[in-house]
């Protein structure tokens, strides 16, 4: 069921995005949708080597949860399961964009510091 912006899947979850042995149960979208959003926050704080771990954990899920078989003419699981994954999508976006940005901001640090380098060179071959 989609309710607001957010998707409400039918059973609770039962994954917590910060205990690793959880994952081990039967994921729900839910369950997905709420690591994705640990993960964005985790974007956020520009915590790579965390996020990595979380899209780890969270592949088997996804791949657990997409390989139930969907009820025929169910039109409300099927609207529910396409909401889901509009806003994995949507969350994903929002994490490879401030990983680019992260990326671009650490790219210009690190060439800045190798300008800086070959000046302290030059002023140093020069002074000798």
């Amino acid at each position: 069921m989609v309710t607001g912006d957010r998707v409400m899947i039918s059973r609770p979850a039962s994954i917590n995005p910060d205990d690793p042995s959880t994952t081990d149960q039967d994921p729900s979208l839910e369950d997905i949708i709420d690591l994705s959003l640990s993960m964005l926050e985790m974007a956020k704080a520009q915590d790579l080597p965390g996020l990595e771990e979380m899209e780890a954990r969270r592949r088997p899920m996804i791949s657990a949860c997409f390989s139930r078989p969907v009820v025929a003419g169910n039109q409300e699981e099927v609207e529910s399961i396409g909401a889901g994954i509009r806003e994995i999508m949507s969350i994903d976006q929002a994490i490879i964009e401030l990983s680019e940005k992260f990326r671009n901001e650490t790219e210009k640090e690190l060439c800045d510091i190798s300008k800086g380098r070959r000046v302290v060179n030059a002023y140093g071959a020069n002074a000798g």
